[in-house]
């Protein structure tokens, strides 16, 4: 079997996860001698993306590589905001449509997809679920082995955890205070080192996003557990 992966014009000026996924499965199909821009008969392309005709019309298999879908609070609930919770949810449920109609779309045509992680694949499936259960699927996680790097014994030390993240809302940053405060059940002793900066958004009342970060981190009692170090360049970090 030879496949194609849509690395160049389908990943092109992404610089995050989907795009160092599809790489790297290149230079491993391409290792293996399982690659071909001519004569492959099995298409893998970004769900989110869209995928060429040129490439449609050789109708062979296409799998799809999700991240997960698009769900979308415009007016999140730890903001004040004069916008009715109704009213907000309407909006949200419009907006979440809108954005998940290329995954659908690619659903349609896809003959399986790969998910990033099980996590991807629940919000896929709660998002989507008119066509989660129609496609066979498997999870390649891209991140870190957990099983492998998990700690062999508990340290009497902090349980260091390095957050570098982009604080904008659709990356859901503010999961993050909720995930700690579970974390602390096993690890009373952590310590969070958060590397990044905020920006202001209309959505945020005009506030910044990591002013609200830290207003959730000490709302949850964690202040004592975070520790901001501010931007760094991808050279420093």
């Amino acid at each position: 079997m030879k496949l194609k992966v849509m690395n160049t014009e389908n990943t092109s000026g992404l610089k995050s996860g989907p795009a160092v996924f599809m790489d790297r499965l290149t230079r491993e199909l391409k290792k293996r001698s399982m690659y071909s821009d001519v004569s492959f008969n099995c298409l893998l392309a970004l769900g989110f993306k869209t995928i060429s005709a040129h490439d449609l019309e050789r109708r062979v298999p296409l799998v799809i590589r999700m991240d997960g879908a698009y769900n979308f609070d415009m007016f999140p609930r730890y903001v004040d905001h004069i916008i009715p919770q109704q009213l907000s949810a309407m909006m949200n449920e419009t907006l979440n449509r809108k954005l998940n109609q290329r995954l659908l779309e690619n659903c349609r045509i896809a003959s399986g997809i790969i998910f990033q992680s099980e996590f991807s694949k629940a919000l896929f499936q709660t998002m989507l679920p008119s066509v989660a259960s129609m496609l066979p699927n498997v999870v390649i996680k891209n991140g870190v082995c957990l099983k492998q790097f998990a700690p062999k014994k508990v340290h009497k030390k902090p349980l260091q955890i390095l957050v570098s993240h982009r604080f904008l809302l659709h990356k859901r940053f503010f999961w993050i205070p909720e995930v700690i405060s579970i974390v602390r059940r096993e690890h009373r002793n952590v310590m969070v080192n958060v590397i990044g900066s905020g920006a202001r958004s209309l959505r945020l009342v005009g506030k910044n996003s990591m002013r609200i970060f830290e207003e959730r981190v000490n709302s949850l009692g964690l202040e004592n557990h975070f520790t901001y170090h501010g931007s760094f360049s991808h050279d420093e970090l």
